[in-house]
């Protein structure tokens, strides 16, 4: 027994040997650059600043619309959300189509293009403090949330980062 068990340990050493070629490793590992992109692949090629699509809100509201804009905030649990701010103080809370992908805390002061749909809504002092955690706010801040509030919100079914 002792033996056959000898024979078998030194043949599938020499098997995982004769099958793990470091360089065909190398050659079947691809490279993953960072994501210039998160999501489905959207077009671009329309995108309207923040601030005009809110200005004509009722032309767009429930229409799937391409936006560009800084990226202000993003959750810091998992990338769950981000906030997009205008040069005029508008913010807009995207948050992800399905909850089907996540962005990195590294887009913040990054401009975007999304596209999906932009709704403005009531949001809950409850959820609001959620918000604020998420984004790594103090317990002061978080205590000092009021709401209910209205914000816009948007539903990104995909996010490219601007060169």
């Amino acid at each position: 027994m002792k033996t056959f068990l000898l024979i078998l340990s030194f043949t599938f050493s020499a098997l995982s040997f004769a099958t793990c070629n470091p360089d065909e490793v190398k050659a079947e590992a691809p490279i993953v650059a960072p994501a210039a992109s998160y999501g489905e692949a959207i077009k671009t090629d329309q995108a309207r600043d923040l601030k005009d699509l809110i200005a004509s809100y009722d032309e767009v509201k429930g229409k799937p619309v391409q936006m560009k804009a800084m990226v202000s905030n993003v959750c810091r649990t998992k990338g769950c959300w981000m906030s997009l701010s205008s040069t005029t103080d508008e913010e807009v809370r995207v948050k992800f189509k399905d909850y089907g992908f996540f962005v990195p805390i590294s887009l913040i002061g990054k401009e975007v293009l999304v596209e999906g749909e932009l709704e403005r809504k009531e949001v809950s002092a409850k959820l609001l403090a959620h918000y604020k955690e998420d984004a790594g706010s103090s317990k002061e801040e978080i205590a000092a949330v009021q709401g209910p509030a209205y914000e816009y919100t948007f539903t990104a079914k995909g996010v490219v980062v601007k060169n």
